[in-house]
């Protein structure tokens, strides 16, 4: 028996906001899971528009209010699924379609993460190897909000984040953009950075080695501009990850090969995306 089961909510009512799927099946090959969150963030900003009226609804008074419902309402209105062998990444909207049959923790993330964008909210994917599950292998991912020290775990009923060995961030969004409309507004945005870190997560410390950037109107996006973004192009920059340990900052040989051997580690899957 899966323990992350739950009994779902009708949920009905809010068939009006959420648009009907496609229900298109794209294969994307096979990858590690840096390709999974590579992928996620393509659909996030591919379907912003799905999440858009909801997003609306959920809105609170302040962010931790918005978090929270945003949270109850991932949790309590979609089932939880594993996937098996085809990793599957679902739009918003066909999230919602087969919300009783459920779908896994990448699923939940793009659906949330959808919802923060679409309001403005900074927040990133960050998937961890769990010291509890196969320490080994990067095994779960979800929402975090680093402005606010929030997480959205669709996953579980609680708002902390799990005990990891290693955690890597995918920044969707950093600060200050809203939906769509705005990224149609907005061009011209540069590479975002990215940061892998090893620690335990209650002490909260390492040393950071970012890259540079430019923020325009205090945001950063990871694609050159929107139709970049909507045809997909600008990920082959993507293949290089700024690493930092709690105890040391390591020289680039030293980081080649860890990172290395990081992704050899990293399962090969095939993806299967669904509606996009």
């Amino acid at each position: 028996m899966n323990t992350h089961t739950r009994s779902i909510k009708n949920g009905d009512q809010f068939g009006k906001v959420i648009p009907l799927p496609k229900n298109r099946k794209v294969f994307l090959g096979s990858g590690d899971t840096f390709t999974s969150l590579v992928q996620m963030r393509k659909v996030i900003f591919k379907t912003l528009n799905e999440t858009e009226k909801l997003a609306k609804q959920l809105e609170g008074k302040s962010v931790k209010e918005t978090v929270k419902s945003i949270k109850e309402f991932i949790y309590w209105h979609i089932q939880y699924l594993q996937d098996e062998t085809e990793q599957l990444l679902h739009s918003p909207a066909h999230t919602w379609s087969i919300r009783s049959t459920g779908v896994d923790c990448k699923s939940y993330s793009i659906f949330a993460s959808s919802i923060l964008t679409n309001l403005g909210i900074a927040n990133s994917l960050r998937q961890i190897k769990q010291v509890a599950y196969n320490p080994g292998y990067w095994s779960h991912v979800y929402v975090v909000l680093p402005n606010n020290n929030l997480v959205i775990d669709g996953t579980v009923n609680y708002d902390h984040e799990p005990m990891f060995a290693e955690k890597y961030d995918e920044p969707i969004l950093e600060t200050g953009l809203k939906g769509l409309g705005q990224l149609a507004y907005a061009c011209n945005w540069c590479d975002h950075n990215k940061t892998t870190s090893t620690f335990n997560n209650n002490s909260q410390t390492g040393n950071s080695q970012r890259g540079s950037g430019i923020a325009r109107g205090g945001a950063r996006l990871p694609f050159t501009n929107l139709a970049n973004l909507i045809a997909g192009i600008g990920t082959e920059n993507n293949t290089k990850r700024d690493l930092y340990t709690s105890s040391d900052i390591v020289s680039g040989a030293s980081y080649r090969l860890r990172f290395a051997k990081a992704k050899a580690k990293a399962r090969k899957r095939k993806i299967l995306l669904l509606n996009i």
